[in-house]
């Protein structure tokens, strides 16, 4: 492609693309190498085809199109581009960062070694010829089972224990080292039960539960509108240490990082912070957003607990960069935390009879969600939003939640069904082996 055609194209996505348009190819190395006359890749013809299309340019897509390699490496002809806002959001992003389209570091490299990495970055986050990631194949390895609906569950930090709460009002506490032993012998089963504490302290259904990140405090919520304590450490009892009451049924909770403080949503719109060592009650200075009015179904701290968020469905990744989102639509959302852009939308599931859910699986390669019209487990590439595998549930009636380990591939999914079911892949347990 001739250094006047790749002005062109600049020049109409300068005329489509907010944040200052008029200054779009000098916004980031890579974009400035290719107005220069730079030859590019059959992934960047992709992604500039792409966003022609996706601004209705089909002529020009055409024409980009057709002076670009169309066979793969095996010479098989390349899929055709999709439309896709990609590289427009890139550009602003990389605008919003001062124009580098790459983490800073702590010396400034030379030009071309800024060009690399950002042509390095734009090609491993939004190439649409990158195949899929092969997610494992999971299989239920343990069921526990409740006199009521399940209605959540959670991890502690080094993905040791599982609890579940319930309709029931009872709280269930599993040692997934117990679970893995008795998929290799169910003979273990009856001689070595994975539930380890059962709890009874609420006066009404269950909502929430978490761990500290200690690991020796769980909190639970309710419908009585209380948080109550457990002490993990005190086997032979059976109720909280500690309660906290409300002036409405609990939702959510969610320990900060260091455990200094809980966050609780209520059937009020106002979220509410405690100290956990006064337990005293904060309520953000700022009003509530008039569009988030009602049940807070969901709250939880960034992993660096500067922030935190509150939708139906909640998640930061690890690193803090990017929030996982679900909402009525049953569209689970990449969002980046720092230009407020959805940089991910995954399709293929539909959440209508149940709460809606998604996560992240233990890497953030995977996203995880449900899908009520198939019963099943559905999970996407995060990079790429496919789908790579549909597992069916086992549940016999709505699942609630999927809730995945921080430390492997294992999740938990629970059910009205009165059902937690406990997940795995057998390919990370053969890799163990």
């Amino acid at each position: 492609m001739a250094s006047s055609d790749v002005s062109a194209l600049l020049g109409l996505l300068a005329q489509h693309t907010p944040a200052q348009p008029d200054s779009i190819a000098s916004q980031t190395p890579t974009l400035k190498a290719l107005n220069d006359g730079n030859s590019l890749s059959r992934e960047q013809f992709l992604i500039y085809c792409s966003q022609l299309l996706q601004f209705g340019l089909t002529d020009a897509a055409q024409l980009v199109q057709q002076a670009s390699v169309t066979t793969t490496s095996t010479g098989a002809p390349a899929a055709a581009p999709q439309p896709s806002n990609a590289l427009a959001e890139l550009v602003a992003q990389s605008k919003n960062r001062g124009g580098g389209g790459a983490e800073d570091t702590a010396t400034s490299p030379s030009t071309d070694s800024q060009q690399t990495r950002t042509k390095r970055i734009v090609l491993e986050t939004h190439s649409h010829d990158r195949p899929a990631r092969a997610a494992p194949s999971y299989t239920s390895w343990f069921a526990t089972q409740h006199k009521g609906a399940v209605r959540g569950a959670a991890f502690n930090a080094d993905g040791t224990y599982f609890a579940t709460c319930s309709a029931d009002n009872s709280l269930k506490v599993l040692d997934v080292a117990k679970i893995h032993a008795c998929h290799r012998d169910p003979s273990n089963a009856t001689a070595d039960k994975p539930a380890i504490r059962t709890f009874y302290d609420h006066q009404a259904p269950a909502n929430d539960v978490a761990f500290h990140p200690n690991g020796t405090i769980l909190v639970s919520c309710s419908d009585d509108m209380t948080i109550k304590l457990y002490d993990l450490q005190r086997p032979n009892v059976k109720r909280g240490f500690r309660y906290l009451q409300d002036a409405s049924p609990v939702r959510c909770v969610s320990f900060h990082p260091t455990g200094d403080y809980l966050l609780a949503g209520t059937d009020h719109e106002c979220v509410r912070i405690y100290d956990v060592q006064t337990f005293k009650c904060f309520r953000p200075s700022s009003p509530p957003i008039s569009e988030l009015s009602g049940s807070i179904t969901k709250a939880q701290f960034s992993p660096q607990g500067s922030v935190f968020a509150c939708v139906n469905s909640i998640q930061f990744s690890k690193n803090g960069k990017w929030l996982l989102s679900c909402g009525l639509d049953s569209l689970p959302r990449i969002w980046d935390m720092g230009s407020g852009r959805v940089l991910q939308t995954f399709e293929g599931s539909t959440q209508r009879t149940s709460c809606i859910n998604a996560t992240f699986s233990q890497k953030d390669e995977l996203v995880l969600s449900l899908d009520d019209s198939s019963n099943s487990i559905v999970a996407w590439d995060t990079k790429t939003g496919q789908v790579v595998e549909r597992v069916g549930s086992l549940h016999a009636n709505s699942m609630r939640s999927v809730i995945a380990s921080p430390v492997d591939s294992g999740f938990v999914t629970v059910s009205d069904d009165c059902r937690a079911r406990y997940w795995f892949s057998e390919e990370e347990l053969t890799d163990r082996e």
